[in-house]
């Protein structure tokens, strides 16, 4: 491996588990109603999503409130844990998939909560950023053909 790759493999790796823990503490946070009640801000949701689209569903989650903040919360510690750790390949599946979890999120909270947005556009980004930099690292360390 030479010293640019190396460099590039360092630097993907320090974002990642920096991304990793932010998720890894977003996770645990949902264990902690102090922190983020998910009951509560799915109750805010609703009442900011009557009359539109997302009712249903908004309306659904929050009879589900505790089970969906159990899957949310394993899901984002599960992710967490999965980019932290330095050789996992399931960075990339981790990564691929918070994305529709980050999605859902802001188009069930944006009217009630409209901070999440980009705090969950800068959490996609960094996901997807660090999607492409993966996938150019590995490019880069592959063994080129020579032409004949």
């Amino acid at each position: 491996m030479n010293h640019a790759h190396r460099s590039a493999a360092e630097r993907e790796l320090r974002r990642r588990r920096v991304l990793g823990a932010a998720y890894l503490a977003a996770g645990v946070g949902k264990c902690f109603p102090a922190i983020e009640s998910t009951p509560g801000r799915l109750a805010q949701a609703l009442q900011a999503n009557r009359g539109h689209a997302e009712e249903g569903v908004t309306r659904w989650l929050g009879d589900h409130a505790e089970e969906a903040n159990t899957v949310v919360a394993v899901a984002m510690a599960s992710a967490g844990c999965v980019l932290l750790e330095r050789d996992s390949r399931l960075a990339d599946a981790a990564l691929a998939m918070t994305l529709p979890m980050l999605g859902s999120f802001m188009l069930i909270l944006r009217r009630a909560l409209p901070q999440v947005v980009p705090i969950d556009v800068a959490f996609g980004g960094a996901a997807v950023h660090l999607l492409f930099a993966r996938r150019r690292l590995r490019r880069s360390a592959a063994p080129r053909a020579l032409a004949s």
